[in-house]
């Protein structure tokens, strides 16, 4: 039997993430010792650059992961910056338990800082996040009165694209801002693709929060994420909403 075709919604979620969120593509591979470094991982610390705060994640992957050396170069840069002791590669390579670390701002802090910024490239990723935040909530917005959610829904996403298609054009093809990054989320630790020898799955009962953090974001990805086909018509947000 074929699986049902994915919804609008689900559609977007996963553009939002691809974009977003894990930008790296899948793609199979077995581990080289000349490109790919075993780590023992075992957990992940965020820390929010203006409140302090800490939220320890642990994993539940078993044996090691596989690091690509791009990405424990940077690992080691973020050790650095923070001050922190980085483990000597006959540690790593002896398999001493290792942490990742990642800083950037709380969802606190950065619904207070960042993502009020009007810098071209932070506000082209927040104005992102506006109109997913938008793709997802019209649906139960829709159960109290579906005109009027589709109607508000339809005028924030000309708005968004019209304020996107203006930043984008000052914008170089691939720029800096402050992303989402949910604590619950799976994270390659390949800085070119992800699978199962390089994917670090939280555990269940990981913290469930968000935090900031800045990466390297592509316009052409942002440009992709807005041009996904979204919901025009009120047959389509009551067939998604299962009015």
């Amino acid at each position: 039997m074929a699986e049902p075709a994915a919804t609008i919604t689900a559609n977007l979620a996963q553009a939002f993430h691809y974009s977003f969120v894990e930008t790296v593509p899948y793609a199979f591979f077995k581990p080289n010792p000349e490109r790919d470094i075993a780590v023992n991982l075992r957990a992940k610390e965020y820390r929010c650059e203006k409140c302090g705060r800490v939220t320890r994640v642990t994993y539940r992957n078993e044996g090691v992961t596989y690091y690509s050396k791009g990405k424990l170069a940077e690992e080691r840069r973020i050790y650095d910056t923070l001050g922190l002791s980085f483990p000597y590669m006959g540690e790593i390579n002896d398999g001493v338990e290792f942490t990742n670390e990642a800083y950037g701002y709380c969802q606190a802090c950065a619904q207070e800082g960042v993502l009020q910024s009007m810098e071209p490239a932070q506000r082209a990723y927040n104005l992102a996040e506006l109109l997913h935040t938008a793709d997802m909530l019209v649906l139960s917005h829709a159960r109290d009165d579906a005109e009027q959610a589709l109607t508000a829904y339809r005028g924030l996403v000309k708005e968004v694209q019209e304020q996107e298609e203006e930043l984008l054009t000052k914008l170089p093809d691939k720029f800096r801002a402050y992303a989402v990054r949910p604590t619950r989320a799976p994270e390659s630790m390949s800085d070119k693709l992800y699978h199962e020898y390089t994917i670090a799955f939280p555990a269940d009962d990981a913290p469930n929060e968000l935090y900031y953090i800045e990466r390297e974001l592509e316009k052409s990805r942002v440009e992709m994420f807005l041009a996904q086909p979204r919901i025009e018509t009120i047959e389509e947000l009551r067939r998604e909403a299962g009015l």
